[in-house]
């Protein structure tokens, strides 16, 4: 250990490891420091060739890069997962074995991986950007984040309350009982009882309700099994919704209740106190920090995919757009609609922008009028009119 801790002090020697976050996190907690100077990860490089690949462990790059290297692997057993075989508690084998072996075919690997890299034109992005921010990474997993347990009881009884308050109302739209968790339930009050359209579309209605299929046209299935037919997904709900204020109370319902069982309560099971500091600190298994007398940086690329469309048609307009001052979608909208910038509302914004990312994307018209919560026809005209402009 004393070795590799002076070793690994030189600024000048660069870091080579699979998973090299872990692994210098590891380093760092024994060692009680991190260590200067750059670092290498194969992992990120492979990334970074083919970023739509599925993730490989190490056998799997060894296959497709070193084929000749991976009989190596045969006697020091396997690791878990996607991790380092060098830092795998679960392997019974040699830690010395699996670790020399390992950082023999890590730094071939990452030599091949380097001339492939060169020969893309995409070194430069891995030493420069891609590796560089996996240090921060690092000091930002090993910092941990400030946690209030005091606040974050708070925003859980605000939320519990507020979730029975959704239930209560849900219940009186109802007019009786039901699980907001069953989708057997919920169908069998949107579908059956409250007679909602189950897709969206309302056709001989009288006010947004339909007439449902008989027992008999469905073979004599009864009223519980033919809930079970009727989704209640997201989408399915989100076509409805207009037509009821049941299943978007749902949706809010399903919404908060999601953010407690995945967030809050995991988040409270999580903290860890730090004697050093005298507070409670959270380690990032969950997104969600505060900052304590500092603040957190959220950036982000404006209208990327945008620019890459403007770049690629070269359509002048658009390109005008982007290149001056003010709100891109605002500006757009004024443009498509022939009006004045200050005359533009929040909702002709809104469509100019959710057209301008659903043809980028390929949606169509009959999505593009639920998402607007428009009829086809009108959805199919903004389309036309919008290709027109642009």
């Amino acid at each position: 250990m004393t070795s590799l801790s002076k070793g690994a002090r030189v600024s000048s020697v660069c870091k080579v490891g699979f998973d090299v976050k872990e692994q210098v996190k590891v380093l760092a907690q024994v060692l009680g420091c991190l260590f200067p100077g750059p670092v290498e990860d194969p992992k990120v490089a492979h990334w970074l060739l083919d970023p739509s690949a599925k993730e490989k462990n190490l056998h799997g790059m060894l296959a497709h890069y070193t084929q000749d290297q991976v009989g190596l692997l045969e006697n020091v057993g396997g690791g878990i997962g996607l991790s380092s075989l060098g830092i795998s508690p679960q392997n019974p084998g040699s830690g010395r074995l699996r670790s020399c072996v390992e950082s023999v075919l890590i730094l071939d690997l990452m030599e091949t991986l380097k001339q492939k890299l060169k020969e893309s034109d995409l070194y430069d992005a891995f030493r420069e950007i891609e590796m560089p921010s996996i240090i921060t990474l690092i000091h930002v997993e090993l910092n941990g984040i400030g946690f209030s347990p005091e606040e974050c009881e708070t925003q859980k009884v605000f939320m519990q309350s507020k979730l029975t308050a959704l239930e209560e109302q849900a219940y009186l739209l109802a007019g009786r009982t039901f699980s907001l968790t069953s989708p057997d339930d919920i169908a069998q009050v949107l579908y059956l009882e409250l007679k909602l359209p189950p897709n969206g579309e309302v056709r001989n209605s009288n006010q947004g309700r339909v007439t449902m299929p008989t027992r008999k046209t469905l073979g004599g299935r009864g009223r519980g099994q033919m809930a079970k037919h009727f989704s209640t997904s997201k989408e399915a709900l989100e076509k409805i919704k207009n037509l009821h204020p049941l299943p978007g109370l749902i949706l809010e319902w399903r919404k908060l209740s999601m953010s407690l069982t995945k967030v809050v309560f995991p988040l409270q099971k999580e903290k860890v106190f730090n004697k050093k500091l005298g507070m409670d600190r959270l380690f990032p298994v969950y997104q969600t920090h505060t900052a304590t007398d500092g603040v957190f940086l959220a950036a982000d690329y404006s209208q990327l995919e945008l620019r890459v469309l403007a770049h690629l048609s070269q359509d002048a307009k658009l390109i005008c757009i982007l290149n001056s001052d003010g709100d891109v979608f605002r500006q757009i909208a004024a443009q498509w609609k022939n009006l004045d910038k200050k005359a533009v509302t929040d909702q002709q914004r809104q469509e100019a922008k959710q057209i301008c990312y659903g043809m980028i994307y390929g949606i169509g018209a009959r999505a593009l009028s639920e998402q607007l919560e428009i009829s086809e026809e009108d959805a199919a005209c903004f389309m036309e009119t919008f290709r027109d402009q642009y």
